[in-house]
């Protein structure tokens, strides 16, 4: 995908699965992409360790100078998200092609 690394997740995101889907994001991250998509489009719950996994992720992923974003269409994902309000510390979405557009390095 042009250089852009994606990492799709199902299910949820909980105690359960958070520290997975982070070791998976931040190996993505270590490879130097020029983009990274978290893929929640087929997740059904996010718990309040996984919104802090993504805002931690986000945050490293500036550090580094990467572009990472989230796509997520879940109405219940998208309202937990926003009711912690990561949406102000997360680049997000409605879909993968949407994600994919916004992390593409501009042509030159």
């Amino acid at each position: 995908m042009d250089g852009v690394a994606v990492t799709r997740v199902t299910g949820e995101v909980d105690i359960g699965t958070c520290d997975l889907v982070r070791t998976e994001l931040i190996n993505q991250l270590t490879e130097r992409p020029a983009g990274l998509i978290a893929d929640l489009s087929d997740v059904t719950f996010v718990g309040s360790i996984g919104i802090a996994m993504l805002v931690t992720v986000s945050g490293e992923a500036k550090q580094e100078d990467l572009n990472f974003t989230v796509a997520a269409d879940c109405r219940p994902v998208l309202r937990l998200l926003h009711v912690a309000g990561a949406v102000g510390f997360l680049a997000l979405f409605p879909t993968l092609p949407e994600a994919l557009a916004a992390v593409r390095p501009a042509p030159a």
